[in-house]
């Protein structure tokens, strides 16, 4: 059985992951990463297109700092 601690661990690092894709995707503008979700449209409308990838890839930044921060932490 698996413990609960390489769970955890298994969690932290797929989220760096999905992170390290969301600035990526931010910086090259993949159109498959921002096309996956419809509902933030109203907010790329609100701020722009550009400031919406800076604001994704702050965001990202900021997940994968936090689990980073999680892992030595923890």
């Amino acid at each position: 059985m698996i413990s609960d601690d390489t769970m955890m661990i298994v969690f932290e690092i797929l989220f760096i992951i999905v992170g390290i894709l969301g600035v990526l995707a931010s910086i090259f503008n993949w159109e498959w990463y921002f096309g996956l979700t419809r509902k933030a449209q109203f907010l790329e409308d609100l701020i722009g297109e550009k400031n919406y990838r800076i604001l994704n890839a702050v965001v990202c930044v900021l997940v994968v700092a936090g689990v980073i921060f999680l892992l030595i932490n923890g």
